[in-house]
């Protein structure tokens, strides 16, 4: 396998680590002024679910490892998991919600995803960089409200929290960025 430095890491990065295969949840590389950079990670253990944060440094090297990756559909919420089914096969893998945090909220019918997986067990979901929306909830549409610099709160069908335009009303359709949530443009169509 390959090692690459701590650096080059990514979320939805695959590493074996400690004799184990983690997915790199959420990565930022730090470097603090006069002193040595570093990165931190979360990361998830792939067999036990379990969710770590690590410290490294950024001359650290780290064994890369192959995760196999299929288109997948979401279907729908299953008590505790989301339901995906692949493009190909029509098979059903649940992936648990709990795994997925705080993306749980970009997933809207029929949206597509890329499945990770290793020894065939669905791993980590990696969403598109953006998502289509539709606003449930906010206030009225200001008439003649064109400037896009003053946003105002909306919920969208899947109760994400996100600032828009004072020009967007109820029922209006948005693309949001699935990496920080924000507003980006009024949907097309």
């Amino acid at each position: 396998m390959p090692q690459v430095a701590a650096t080059e890491l990514r979320k939805g990065s695959a590493v074996q680590m400690e004799g184990k295969i983690f997915i790199v949840t959420e990565f930022q590389h730090v470097t603090p002024g006069n002193w040595r950079g570093h990165v931190s990670l979360r990361i998830r253990d792939v067999v036990e679910g379990r969710s770590y944060e690590r410290k490294l440094r950024s001359t650290d090297r780290v064994e890369m490892t192959y995760i196999d990756r299929k288109e997948l559909q979401y279907s729908y919420a299953d008590q505790q998991t989301q339901v995906f089914m692949d493009s190909q096969t029509y098979e059903e893998h649940h992936f648990s919600s709990e795994a997925m945090g705080e993306d749980v909220k970009f997933l809207v019918p029929n949206i597509k995803v890329v499945g990770e997986f290793y020894n065939e067990k669905l791993v980590n979901i990696v969403l598109p960089s953006s998502v289509e929306m539709l606003i449930t909830e906010t206030e009225p549409a200001l008439k003649g409200a064109t400037v896009t610099n003053v946003l105002k709160p909306a919920v969208t069908e899947t109760g994400l929290r996100v600032r828009v335009p004072g020009f967007i009303a109820n029922g209006e359709k948005i693309r949001v960025d699935t990496t920080n949530g924000e507003y980006l443009e009024r949907a097309k169509g």
